[in-house]
């Protein structure tokens, strides 16, 4: 699955809007319902009924419909409840970032049986995703691999942390390939505990970066814990993603990661002050490399700040902070730039392909997991919402019941002037319904009486419920 794929596919945006239309509907329904009972009060105290038949019946439309969007306005929140369930289960997000990821990634039970794997790994392995799914990974190991890929199995689950070997897997045509494998599970000893294994090409490691399979695997690795981390939001995972960029990457002295536009970002993080400075720095300058790999939406790369004629109004300001190069990497979709990595180092003519091919891999982790990690932000943030706008509609009609239980009105009669002491004191027919309720119990406690509200309490001559400062009529 594309990352523009992955976007469009998540539910929260659908969730939300289908939510809404059915709160604004309900309030608009309630609303008109409340001018409508006003008319008839109208009406009937001029003594001209000629009209009221036709008033009835509209209010008899508009409550069927309020009834309607109430339950789809529940529907919904349990469609929400359910969506939330589902994605804070790891075995659902772990699907779905595994799926984004750019580098081989297989799920396995804690006896190695692969359970899930995405289309890295099928290139890798040179088999289709049926032949792997469901089999042990040994089957996919040379046999002078199993007692060490055996040892890797053990060491994850038995401590919370990551645990790496270098293997070689077996491909359909009868080759094998070296790799670096790294497996971690946040909870292996929890029931239906999971593990992740991320591969990486041995074979690029050389005399210039020796260990580099093992650092990118490991970062990928890390990667996929992110989302796992208990309260982590947005920035937090950014600032921990940076962590894991750097560690991935020997060049690199300093890693910032921004999410949107960088002159007006929506969220930021650094690993060190240095980088902090140096996108400072950039902002005041109003140019630099993270600025034109947003803008350019490609990958720029500057080997010396000094030397670069690109940038000359950032050159005097960065330089004296310690950076010497730099490397700017677009978090884009097919069509959108949403962010930039920066990578600073302190030295010159540092990044080559093999930094930036790294980079590149490591801005699509980063994209999945945030993705991730807002997503179910959404989902939570929404689903409150909903649960507030139904717990407003309980408190609503406790209100209603206090007002019809002191024989005053009827249910309709009591939510009408609730919206109509709302609209004279200009506050929400819901704050109104809690002062309501709040100074029936307040009298209810001071009198001694549990059916205080209900008895009815002391009213105010000027109609008002007490500590309302909102006149409800008589």
């Amino acid at each position: 699955m594309s990352t523009e794929e992955m976007q469009t596919t998540h539910g929260p945006s659908a969730g939300q809007t289908a939510g809404q239309t059915a709160g604004q509907t309900a309030e608009e329904l309630a609303s008109a319902l409340a001018e409508q009972q006003l008319r008839v009060e109208a009406i009937t105290g001029d003594g001209d009924v000629g009209g009221l038949g036709t008033i009835l019946g509209e209010i008899d439309i508009a409550h069927e419909e309020l009834r309607v969007a109430e339950e789809a306005l529940r529907a919904q929140q349990r469609r929400l409840d359910d969506l939330l369930a589902e994605r804070s289960d790891p075995r659902a997000w772990r699907r779905g970032l595994i799926a984004s990821l750019p580098v081989a990634a297989l799920v396995t039970d804690l006896s190695g049986v692969v359970l899930e794997v995405n289309a890295a790994a099928w290139a890798l392995l040179g088999r289709p995703r049926d032949e792997i799914l469901q089999h042990p990974l040994g089957d996919l190991v040379a046999a002078s691999d199993h007692d060490r890929l055996g040892e890797a199995l053990a060491a994850v689950t038995s401590a919370r942390s990551t645990s790496a070997v270098r293997l070689s897997l077996l491909s359909k045509q009868g080759g094998s390939r070296p790799v670096e494998l790294v497996a971690g599970s946040d909870t292996p000893d929890a029931p239906g505990a999971l593990i992740t294994w991320v591969a990486t090409d041995a074979s690029v490691d050389d005399v210039e970066h020796p260990g580099a399979a093992m650092r990118t695997a490991e970062a990928f690795a890390e990667m996929c814990r992110l989302p796992l981390q208990a309260g982590a939001d947005t920035r937090d995972v950014l600032a921990r993603a940076a962590l894991l960029v750097e560690k991935a990457l020997p060049h690199s002295d300093g890693v910032s990661i921004t999410l949107g536009p960088p002159a007006e970002p929506e969220a930021q993080a650094t690993d060190n002050t240095m980088a902090q400075a140096v996108d400072g720095a950039q902002l005041q300058a109003g140019e630099g490399p993270c600025l034109s790999a947003y803008t350019s939406g490609t990958v720029v790369v500057c080997q010396d700040l000094r030397e670069d004629p690109r940038w000359q109004r950032l050159a005097p300001l960065a330089v004296p902070l310690g950076v010497a190069a730099v490397l700017g990497c677009p978090i884009r979709t097919d069509k959108h730039s949403l962010g930039v990595l920066n990578i600073y180092s302190r030295r010159t003519d540092v990044f080559d392909e093999r930094d930036r091919y790294v980079a590149d891999l490591l801005v699509s982790a980063v994209l999945a997991v945030v993705q991730e990690t807002r997503d179910r932000q959404e989902l939570t943030a929404l689903s409150r919402q909903l649960r507030e706008a139904l717990d407003s509609r309980a408190v609503i009609d406790q209100a209603k019941g206090i007002l019809m239980s002191r024989g005053r009105y009827g249910a309709d009669t009591a939510f009408a002037q609730l919206v109509a002491a709302s609209r004279r004191s200009n506050v929400k027919v819901r704050d109104v319904a809690q002062l309501v309720v709040d100074d029936a119990t307040r009298e209810a406690v001071e009198t001694g009486e549990p059916g205080g509200p209900a008895t009815g309490g002391a009213d105010r001559a000027d109609g008002a419920q007490p500590g309302t400062g909102a006149a409800i009529d008589r």
